[in-house]
């Protein structure tokens, strides 16, 4: 019996030594509402471009976060929101979370309203800590937007992911955010 179990035992914590080494090489699995953005799509979605179509609200400024994105190894994620959209106002609260937890950095970008709107519904919701852009809604049309609320995550590591629709499911969010800075 002794014989059987000896070899048996050594077959599972080989087993499981390569189970480990799998997970650690397989790329993070992608929170819904996101998809990875083919590399041809990826140009659409530039940065710099991106700020570029936006005026300042308030601290920050697109310079310094197009600085700070330049230099820093981090997330970034841009939501696209509107304060007509019950959808992007339940996930400005989350969103907030997520740069306080400094999983990422998280740029606001509103969609058709006046600053005066924008300010006075980010103040209602307590949104205080994340830089504010104000654009026109031909910025949907330009990065092919069909909706609100949309995220686009970059990433100096990966490819751009677009997220179309609410932000559902927020621990899985919260792995796979973790997941893709560490890799």
């Amino acid at each position: 019996m002794a014989t059987f179990v000896k070899p048996m035992l050594f077959s599972l914590l080989l087993l499981g030594v390569c189970a480990a080494r799998a997970a650690e090489t397989q790329p993070c699995a992608t929170a819904a509402p996101f998809k990875s953005v083919a590399s041809q799509e990826a140009a659409r979605y530039d940065f710099a471009d991106i700020l570029s179509r936006t005026t300042s609200v308030g601290k920050g400024g697109a310079v310094a976060l197009a600085s700070k994105h330049k230099n820093a190894n981090r997330l970034t994620l841009f939501n696209f929101w509107a304060s007509w959209c019950k959808p992007c106002r339940d996930e400005l609260p989350f969103l907030q979370s997520l740069s306080q937890a400094r999983l990422a950095d998280v740029v606001l970008i509103n969609v058709g309203d006046s600053e005066e709107v924008a300010k006075t519904m980010l103040v209602d919701l307590g949104i205080d800590e994340l830089p504010t852009q104000m654009a026109d809604e031909d910025i949907l049309s330009a990065l092919e937007l069909h909706g609100l609320p949309a995220t686009v995550v970059f990433t100096d590591k990966r490819p751009t992911f677009l997220g179309m629709g609410k932000l559902k499911n927020k621990i899985q969010l919260n792995q796979w955010l973790r997941c893709i800075a560490k890799h």
